[in-house]
């Protein structure tokens, strides 16, 4: 398994976790997808990750290349710029 660390910054903190809860359908049926969550930072409430379990890099890779626009445009006018999406395993 996977987790995909999304960072965002957002303008408009409330907005985005509304909108993030909507937009989860169109994580629930993708292939691999486990389970997601969205964090706050607690030093810089601003600063949000959304945090989404998936099979493999690969499961996440192809769901983006699909709904990347749209999962986008749901979220684009709550967030300062593009999200930083990085990829981790659990260690050996």
């Amino acid at each position: 398994m996977v987790t995909a660390f999304i960072t965002l910054e957002a303008t408009d903190g409330p907005g985005l976790a509304a909108t993030l809860a909507q937009a989860a359908p169109m994580l629930t049926p993708a292939k691999g997808y486990r389970g997601h969550k969205l964090v706050r930072g607690v030093e810089l409430p601003n600063r949000y990750v959304l945090l989404v379990d998936w099979d493999q890099v690969d499961d996440h890779m192809t769901w983006m290349g699909v709904n990347e626009s749209a999962f986008l445009g749901a979220i684009g006018s709550f967030i300062a710029g593009p999200p930083d999406i990085k990829h981790y395993a659990p260690a050996a």
